[in-house]
């Protein structure tokens, strides 16, 4: 199994010859290597949150200035009220505007075709896993992905009362007239509505609800800051080291979340199938200061106070090739 990382694709590998075998048959010849049929699933792994610890040794030595995802569930290592937590959702929908797999000699097999704007993309809901392709495709060795996202979708309960919210993290800016300046901007945080559409943009101290949303961008900032390339003010996910990676910017006029990692599919006539997994488990992060198990924007210090530490998690994304 392969895991997605930020990685680049080696310039070297893309120069490979595809290997074929060398035996020779009876007429002397080299025998053809074969098509194969592929299949492409994406799933979600909703699993099971890992048990609180306790222990303050459980937290790194020295004195903590701040509470972070690193720490286990239960602990509170920076000494102010709010224990360490996350919470899995129930639900998850991703936006991809393209999704490639490169054959090591370079030529690219268009898994989902580039939607050509952000707001085109293809959206999967993963509630139950989605087949993406099937399709006999030319042999070879196929040995990275790369992947566009926009936006993901997080199904929750939070609140206090609980509530059952839909929570969009924009991965991608699409505040660009190529795009249809649509107002979005990196680690913005919205509220999809009962009717399925965006209702807006979270805010601090109120309910996160399609009630209590805030209905234009004026004043969202984030820890992220402004973006050296674009000047476009980041949202509430994300800090400046994480949005500042160079797969993330391309330039002045677009900003788009791209993603590469192994992929080792090796096409020779049989039947393969690829499946990419969203692994939810914990994906979001907060400081629980009323023990209540919910994130509570809407009251005391979750989402409200200099000391509240919260944030969503991308999840990770595991590649297995059958």
């Amino acid at each position: 199994m392969k895991r997605l990382g930020t990685i680049a694709i080696p310039a070297a590998a893309l120069l490979l010859a595809v290997v074929l075998n060398t035996a020779c048959n009876d007429s002397g010849t080299q025998p053809a290597v074969e098509s194969g049929r592929l299949i492409v699933n994406v799933a979600a792994d909703y699993g099971a949150p890992a048990p609180l610890a306790k222990a303050l040794d459980l937290c790194p030595p020295g004195e903590v200035s701040h509470d972070d995802p690193s720490m286990p569930a239960g602990v509170d290592c920076d000494q102010d009220g709010g224990v360490v937590a996350f919470n899995t959702p129930i639900g998850f929908k991703v936006a991809i505007k393209k999704l490639d797999f490169i054959r090591d000699d370079g030529e690219v097999l268009e898994i989902v075709p580039d939607s050509g704007t952000l707001a085109a993309s293809d959206v999967l809901d993963l509630s139950a896993p989605v087949t993406l392709f099937t399709q006999e495709i030319p042999p070879g060795d196929y040995a990275f992905l790369e992947v566009e996202f926009y936006y993901y979708e997080l199904t929750m309960h939070v609140n206090d009362p609980a509530t059952e919210e839909q929570i969009r993290v924009y991965l991608s800016d699409d505040d660009f007239p190529a795009e249809g300046g649509l107002g979005h901007h990196q680690g913005d945080i919205t509220i999809i509505g009962s009717d399925g559409l965006e209702a807006g943009w979270a805010q601090g101290c109120t309910a996160w609800n399609a009630a209590n949303v805030q209905g234009d961008r004026t004043g969202i900032e984030g820890a992220g800051g402004a973006d050296p390339e674009t000047g476009h003010v980041r949202g509430f996910y994300g800090d400046a080291p994480h949005w500042n990676q160079a797969d993330f910017m391309q330039g002045p006029d677009r900003d788009i979340f791209v993603q590469r990692g192994d992929l080792d599919l090796v096409v020779d006539g049989a039947d393969r199938t690829v499946t990419i997994t969203f692994d939810l488990v914990d994906t979001w992060f907060f400081e629980d200061f009323d023990a209540n198990g919910l994130f509570n924007p809407g009251q005391g210090a979750e989402a409200c106070s200099e000391n509240s530490e919260w944030t969503p998690i991308f999840p990770e994304v595991d590649i297995s090739v059958d």
